[in-house]
């Protein structure tokens, strides 16, 4: 289930603590904020994006520029990306997503924190 600023998936995890916990079960440090993501590894062009790369979103305000959100990339085929991420609307907690109209005026971009072989 979803729960802000938790990393402990025995109490929810928020957008961040998802990726944070995933990332830190296979020893690969990444920040734990999602803001702290925006400078962050190699920015990828969406197209070219894989499963493993982090696709990162503004939060409830679009125009922002912010990052507030994100999620890991489990799908590209022929540009239809879906991505895992801890969804803070109605309790849903961790779901798999497409890039909808929602996610869509919210994307800010991909990036890649380690190398693909």
């Amino acid at each position: 289930r979803y729960q802000y600023g938790s990393a402990n998936p025995d109490k929810g995890l928020d957008c961040s603590g998802f990726i944070w916990y995933v990332f830190n079960h296979y020893s690969i440090k990444v920040p734990r904020i999602s803001s702290d993501f925006t400078n962050a590894g190699k920015e990828i062009p969406i197209k070219e994006s894989m499963p493993g790369d982090l696709i990162l979103f503004t939060g409830s305000n679009p125009k922002s520029g912010v990052v507030g959100h994100m999620g890991l990339i489990t799908k590209n085929q022929k540009n239809n990306v879906e991505f895992i991420h801890s969804a803070s609307g109605g309790g849903k907690g961790v779901m798999i997503s497409g890039m909808s109209e929602y996610f869509i005026t919210r994307f800010v971009k991909v990036i890649r924190v380690f190398d693909k072989e």
